[in-house]
C-alpha cells in the first residue's frame, strides 16, 4: 500500500496567462517535488521550487511555473512528491 503525502492545501492554479500557468500546493514536509504534465501523456517534467512559509507549524509552499503552453489546449498534470504521485 502506498502512503500518500498529506497536502495542507491544493494543488491549485495561479497566475494564468495565454501560454503559462503556475501550479502550487502546501505541505507540512520539506521534500523534493516535481510536476508532470502534457496533453495526452504526462511527458514533460518540471522541478518544484519550495519555500518555508511557517517554520513553527512546518508549512512549505511548492510552486511550478509551466511555460510554452498552447492557448486553448487542455493539459493534464500530476504532482509528484518524494517519488509518489499525489
Amino acid at each position: 500500500m502506498t502512503r500518500k503525502r498529506p497536502l495542507s492545501n491544493g494543488p491549485y492554479l495561479l497566475s494564468p496567462a495565454a501560454d503559462a500557468i503556475t501550479i502550487a500546493w502546501e505541505m507540512s514536509e520539506e521534500l523534493d517535488a516535481i510536476v508532470r504534465c502534457g496533453t495526452e501523456a504526462l511527458c514533460y517534467t518540471a522541478a518544484a521550487k519550495r519555500q518555508c512559509v511557517n517554520r513553527e507549524i512546518q508549512r512549505w509552499l511548492y510552486t511550478v511555473r509551466l511555460t510554452a503552453l498552447t492557448e486553448g489546449t487542455v493539459y493534464r498534470y500530476a504532482v509528484c512528491v518524494g517519488g509518489e504521485t499525489l
